[in-house]
């Protein structure tokens, strides 16, 4: 895909911060079911905490106003439920 600079940067940052938090330390079978748990949430338009421990990390690395400029694209592109808590949730908390 072609995506601007920040919306590359925030994406980076977000899978950095599952690295950060640890969120790939699992067995193998413990990782296919939080992924399964990931994916039932976001079609119902819930965010999973680990989602939003990531979205976090990017926040601090690049601050809010890229932040929400970077989860606005992506929003545009997969027009996803749970991308919309997210940036809900990055407006209302982050600093």
């Amino acid at each position: 895909m072609n995506l601007d600079n920040n919306t590359q940067q925030f994406i980076l940052y977000h899978e950095l911060g599952h690295i950060h938090y640890k969120h790939t330390m699992r067995s193998h079978m413990s990782y296919k079911l939080f992924r399964i748990r990931t994916r039932i949430l976001n079609a119902i338009g819930l965010v999973a905490r680990e989602e939003m421990q990531a979205d976090h990390y990017a926040v601090k690395k690049l601050g809010k106003r890229k932040a929400l400029a970077a989860i606005e694209n992506t929003i545009d592109l997969f027009n996803a439920k749970d991308l919309k808590v997210r940036r809900l949730v990055i407006k209302l908390f982050a600093r």
